[in-house]
């Protein structure tokens, strides 16, 4: 049988065509010798802005539409030379700029696995409509919400779940240790890749958040210096003396109610307890001493309001508790309390009204400094100044206002 098969194929020529690996082998190379490897990643610590004059838009050719949103369209693109391939964002005239720029700051303060990485900022001027392109990294997979899309309506299995939810949950630990907010956290705005790694993406409408508190921002950074402290006090002052100057006593100042943004700007916050005080008539200031607040920045007169009746100033408290709040800034630990002493109502009761202030080391505070805790810290609420005066004091009003106010910049900053 054999014999008699090998006599028909022969006598039919029937011959099939195999084709040899070599060419596609051939294909290969040819391909890799007209485009380059890649050159090595930018590092990490330029920013995209200064890797701009790396690229050019004329430097890509566009591969494909990868998806359009407002003022915005992204695409598949190919390097030239290298044959790399990247998304690229454009920004439509109109405020494409400002976004691109803006887009682009805040994806310069990350270089984290679960974020999309940005490459360069193109200009304006390489594009004849105005537009301005971001070059970002491709992640091969699409967003997620492509990706259930094309599983057409299949739910994701829960193992799939958990991983997306892991790594997004990375991301977003990573930004918020930064004081990132994505903003717009969503399915097709998590880029997934073939490999399984999963990216946040779109920062279009992101913000850095500012410093937050006082005491958070001490949390991070410690003891302030004494130039960023005169600035947290000559501003706190002037929103004090413009709420007492409307009869608007706080009643709780302290570090967690002082909030300070990325620029050096304090503002003073929470109001769930202040109290509008009306002209003096008999016993009507006695609602700014109802026992509310917290114990630790409450001054004496507070504690004993018995004792100290009507005739107790209510906005004196509100400069108390700056100064407390000045004081645990400079000593990076709350100040009227040996330190690790639990602060029992017992404790600070007598700390409050009966102790001494703290000592500071030579060297740690300047004369100016030490007469402005002083003045604040006076436990008779009749010789303590008010906040319009202490703006004149010395510590405030002869502070360098540009030195101290870029101490406190820095700071925030680098918390």
């Amino acid at each position: 049988m054999a014999l008699i098969r090998e006599k028909r194929f022969s006598q039919m020529n029937l011959s099939l065509h195999v084709p040899s690996r070599v060419p596609f082998q051939d294909a290969a190379a040819a391909a890799r010798r007209q485009c380059p490897p890649p050159v090595a990643a930018a590092s990490t610590s330029s920013t995209p802005a200064s890797r701009a004059s790396q690229f050019r838009l004329a430097d890509f050719e566009r591969v494909a539409v990868l998806g359009r949103g407002n003022g915005g369209t992204v695409f598949k693109v190919r390097h030239r030379e290298t044959c790399a391939l990247y998304a690229l964002k454009v920004q439509h005239s109109g405020g494409g700029g400002e976004l691109a720029d803006a887009e682009a700051d805040i994806l310069s303060r990350t270089a984290s696995p679960f974020v999309v990485r940005c490459h360069a900022v193109l200009p304006a001027s390489a594009s004849a409509s105005g537009d301005v392109a971001l070059l970002l990294e491709l992640v091969d997979g699409g967003s997620l919400d492509a990706v259930a899309r094309r599983r057409a309506g299949a739910a994701f299995p829960e193992a799939a779940v958990a991983e997306v939810a892991a790594q997004a949950l990375s991301g977003l630990a990573y930004l918020h240790a930064r004081r990132v907010a994505h903003l717009d956290v969503k399915p097709a705005n998590l880029l997934a890749s073939t490999d399984g790694e999963v990216k946040l993406a779109d920062f279009g409408i992101a913000r850095l958040v500012d410093g937050g508190s006082l005491a958070s921002v001490a949390a991070r950074a410690g003891a302030f210096p004494e130039a960023a402290v005169a600035e947290v006090a000559a501003q706190a002052l002037s929103g004090l003396a413009c709420l007492h100057a409307r009869r608007v006593v706080h009643r709780d100042i302290k570090p967690g109610n002082l909030l300070v943004s990325v620029d050096g700007e304090v503002k003073i916050a929470d109001f769930g307890i202040a109290k509008v005080v009306p002209p003096r008539r008999g016993g009507e200031h006695r609602a700014a001493y109802e026992y509310e607040g917290t114990a630790a920045y409450m001054s004496p007169e507070r504690f004993d309001s018995e004792l100290h009746g009507d005739g107790a100033d209510p906005f004196a408290a509100d400069v108390w508790g700056l100064g407390v709040t000045v004081l645990e800034l400079l000593m990076a630990r709350y100040p009227l309390l040996p330190a690790g002493q639990k602060p029992s109502w017992a404790a600070l009761m007598c700390t409050i009204c009966f102790g001494e202030l703290p000592p500071l080391p030579d060297g740690a505070a300047s004369p100016e400094l030490r007469a402005f805790l002083a003045a604040c810290l006076h436990k008779d609420h009749t010789k303590r100044p008010s906040a319009a005066h202490l703006l004149t004091h010395q510590f405030v009003a002869g502070r360098d206002v540009a030195a101290s106010k870029l101490a406190l910049r820095r700071l925030v900053a680098g918390a």
